[in-house]
């Protein structure tokens, strides 16, 4: 599932703890996300990922998924430094979840640091075996 799927997932499943307006607010937000993402337009996704964030703090509602995407963002904007940072400590946060080690893997990949990204996709590899 990508990693846009699984932000509004997580916001769904968090839904009780935030208020009415917010919610839609928020999976509107999510769905313009979603479209910038896909189109290529990493800024404004990353903008909209933080108007979600903001509201969410409003809420006290953290979620996982939104720091992840966030480090997957700067990586697509070519922020390298700033996404291996937040990738690896959503890895520290989350230590059992495939995505962030997976995201580092294509960073590193990006960086034609060949040996590390396949030790991140081996670590990814491992958490999802049963």
């Amino acid at each position: 599932m990508p990693i846009i799927s699984k932000v509004t997932r997580e916001l769904e499943e968090k839904k009780e703890n935030i208020s009415n307006a917010h919610y839609r607010f928020l999976m509107a937000f999510a769905e313009n996300l979603h479209n910038d993402y896909q189109q290529g337009d990493y800024y404004m996704a990353k903008e909209y990922l933080s108007g979600i964030e903001a509201v969410l703090r409003m809420n006290e509602v953290d979620l996982y998924y939104s720091t992840v995407l966030k480090g997957v963002l700067e990586m697509q904007m070519g922020v390298f430094g700033e996404a291996e940072r937040i990738l690896r400590e959503s890895v520290k946060s989350v230590p059992n979840d495939s995505n962030a080690y997976t995201a580092l893997g294509h960073l590193y990949f990006k960086q034609e640091r060949y040996r590390e990204a396949l030790s991140e996709f081996e670590k990814a590899l491992r958490v999802c075996e049963p």
